[in-house]
């Protein structure tokens, strides 16, 4: 059974350029440093790099073949019978794909063109779906196309475990449910559980995070269309912040499980840029007021239920890990907190339906965040992560700079406070690294 090496791809590169300096400098021995190269797979990395090149090479190839095929066909078109039609279609489909599997997974000899093979044939696939339904006068809705074509492909990213015939699947079948939502405005939109269903066992049984990352957008975004499905902003706000806390709540939760942590960073990752992005975008003063000029509570909308219990999920998740974290005195306590603290937040305001009072308490949300990311980084020593809430705490102090026309002492005694803020936490943050050194001396 395959099985792929510890670690991510960064650590992996950033610890195969750092073990040759410790054996040099004597930190290991020759034996540990080998042991340390088998453990994490570090003599696979060159071959794992040229590997991604060659199969995205193999894969703009392919787009560009596709795009030859269908030039080439619509040239002849109308001059070709309907039996030479279809007979073209299906042997350019099917011999990419048996040429492909062939050349990847039989002989073996060209792994890499044959996956661009099978994504070529993927890919035709797609495109004889619209020209069949041309040939015999098929008459459908637009998105149901995609729908055929979703499936097959999705069919294939199993049959083939290839990454990209599943973001193949997971955009046109996002296509038909845009389009199919279009049309049952009315209906409960049951994408986000399909895609769930569909597209998350992949991510586990290959263990990648790219795959994880398709699916956790293809299932939040495909809430937050069917939460505004009626045409109103409000309930799009509140799928995106319960998105948010539950791609974090699993995030966090994952952390503790062997078998899910290669996943936690990036779900907390597009967990807190869906908060960040949620609570920035409402806790504009005339965003607000607009969101509750045009926001209606439609009972008719079939997809309240299940935003409601979306919402629930997150606030338990993330409060769940929050007790953990006191109980049991875990990490990454601030990003529980505040994520929760965000859910409520925005559930409060929108009960109250009070403008003014909804983007006080969106504002409030928004700096927890960024001051919980802060936090976080600063326990954990993740630089990217500080950077992020750093910035997003000054884009927001930046923001209200501007929207709000008070007097410029006020605005001045704001950005000195903030100033000071920021510098002293930077001491702190000096500090406590030095601390930990001197512990580790």
């Amino acid at each position: 059974m395959e099985t792929k090496p510890r670690g991510s791809g960064s650590f992996r590169r950033r610890l195969a350029s750092e073990l040759e300096g410790w054996k040099t400098e004597g930190l290991v021995t020759p034996d540990q440093a080998a042991k340390l190269t088998e453990r994490y797979g570090l003599d696979a990395l060159a071959q794992e790099s040229r590997g991604t090149l060659l199969l995205a090479i193999y894969v703009i190839g392919a787009l560009l073949v596709a795009g030859g095929v269908i030039s080439f066909v619509a040239a002849h078109w109308d001059q070709m019978p309907t039996a030479p039609k279809v007979v073209l279609l299906f042997a350019a489909m099917l011999g990419c794909h048996g040429a492909g599997w062939w050349l990847w997974h039989v002989r073996g000899s060209y792994p890499k063109l044959g996956h661009g093979l099978v994504f070529l044939g993927t890919l035709i696939f797609g495109a004889n779906i619209g020209l069949m339904a041309q040939i015999f006068h098929i008459e459908s809705r637009f998105y149901n196309g995609f729908s055929a074509w979703a499936l097959g492909a999705l069919l294939v990213a199993y049959a083939a475990a290839s990454l990209p015939n599943l973001l193949i699947a997971v955009v046109t079948s996002f296509i038909w449910f845009c389009g199919w939502t279009d049309d049952h405005r009315d209906t409960f939109s049951f994408y986000p559980f399909l895609a769930a269903a569909a597209f998350l066992p992949f991510a586990y049984w290959r263990k990648s995070v790219p795959a994880f990352v398709l699916a956790a957008l293809a299932v939040c975004v495909g809430f937050i269309v069917a939460a505004g499905v009626q045409g109103d902003v409000g309930p799009c706000m509140l799928a995106m912040i319960g998105s948010g806390a539950l791609l974090v709540g699993f995030g966090l939760m994952a952390l503790d499980s062997d078998r899910h942590r290669p996943f936690a960073p990036a779900a907390i990752a597009l967990g807190a840029l869906a908060l960040m992005v949620a609570t920035y975008v409402f806790s504009f003063r005339e965003v607000g007021a607009e969101c509750f000029r045009t926001y209606r509570w439609r009972p008719e909308n079939g997809n309240w239920p299940f935003l409601l219990t979306l919402l629930a999920m997150g606030v338990m998740s993330v409060w769940s890990r929050a007790i953990l974290v006191v109980v049991n005195k875990l990490p990454t306590q601030p990003v529980a907190v505040a994520t929760g603290l965000t859910v409520v937040l925005a559930l409060l305001g929108a009960a109250l339906r009070i403008a003014p009072l909804f983007v006080f308490l969106l504002n409030i949300a928004a700096f927890s965040v960024a001051v919980a990311l802060i936090w976080t980084a600063v326990e954990q020593r993740w630089r990217g992560v500080f950077w992020t809430g750093l910035l997003f705490a000054l884009l927001l102090i930046i923001t209200r700079f501007f929207e709000y026309d008070t007097g410029l002492m006020l605005k001045s005694a704001v950005f000195l406070l903030c100033g000071l803020g920021v510098i002293y936490g930077g001491v702190q943050f000096e500090n406590h690294l030095r601390a930990r050194r001197q512990s580790h001396e």
